[in-house]
């Protein structure tokens, strides 16, 4: 990984966190269980094969949505990395409206950032 980016894989039962935010882009996916969280206001879950998008300065908090928990897997983007990668295309940092996406195009491109996940440290 490079500055700026950050990765987790995460396994939760019952509550995983307060509410809180974070001053960078966090976009990954459930692997499995449901992911339950609030988001603009409003109650999401996730489950496996969702993508999450979570922008910068959003509150969201976190619990598991069912008895057996929920696994996840998040990179966290510097906003900085996202416009460099935008190269002047846009006049402002991209914005999803919907916290939970099932595009399998944005899935799949995910998943060579978590490749070496499984590789012990």
């Amino acid at each position: 990984m490079q500055p700026g980016v950050e990765r987790i894989d995460a396994y939760f039962t019952g509550h995983a966190y307060d509410p809180h935010r974070h001053d960078f882009y966090a976009i990954g996916y459930t692997l499995s269980g449901v992911q339950s969280f609030v988001y603009r206001g409003a109650r999401a879950n996730s489950v496996r094969g969702n993508v999450i998008v979570i922008h910068p300065d959003e509150v969201h908090d976190g619990r598991a949505g069912a008895e057996p928990g929920f696994r996840y897997r998040m990179i966290y983007l510097q906003p900085a990395l996202v416009r460099a990668a935008l190269e002047g295309k846009a006049r402002s940092l991209p914005f999803i409206r919907n916290v939970l996406s099932r595009d399998r195009r944005l899935y799949e491109a995910l998943l060579p950032a978590f490749a070496d996940m499984t590789r012990p440290l």
